[in-house]
């Protein structure tokens, strides 16, 4: 059952500083074979630049109805066809969140190239 989504502006003032202590989801949780610009055309959004500790970066983040928040993150040191999905801690601490990030954004199982563990992870953190 999809969701409906809509996508968060990140502040560009805030953007320019980086994520680092922003509030998006934080926790990667799969990699995905899909280009930043196919999801963006699927779900008409806007990647938008920005930084962490480890490059640089375009980030699109969606809320759902539910309250829940993704995170869509291409780092530049990134393969062009492949983009990580990053899901809330706290939310993530509490169940595998995988399984319907996927089926919202409708990519198969198929198109996963790395999955975080659950609930090993979590036990282990």
């Amino acid at each position: 059952m999809l969701q409906e989504h809509e996508q968060i502006q990140l502040p560009n003032v805030e953007l320019a500083r980086g994520l680092m202590g922003m509030d998006v989801p934080g926790e990667p949780v799969a990699y995905v074979t899909l280009a930043p610009s196919e999801l963006a055309r699927r779900h008409h959004l806007t990647f938008q630049q920005s930084f962490d500790n480890l490059d640089s970066l375009k980030i699109a983040v969606l809320k759902f109805a539910s309250g829940s928040q993704i995170a869509l993150v291409h780092h530049a040191g990134f393969p062009e066809n492949e983009t990580e999905l990053y899901a809330d801690r706290d939310e993530w601490k509490h169940h595998d969140v995988v399984p319907a990030m996927l089926e919202t954004l409708g990519i198969p199982e198929s198109r996963v190239s790395w999955r975080q563990s659950w609930p090993q992870s979590v036990l282990e953190g």
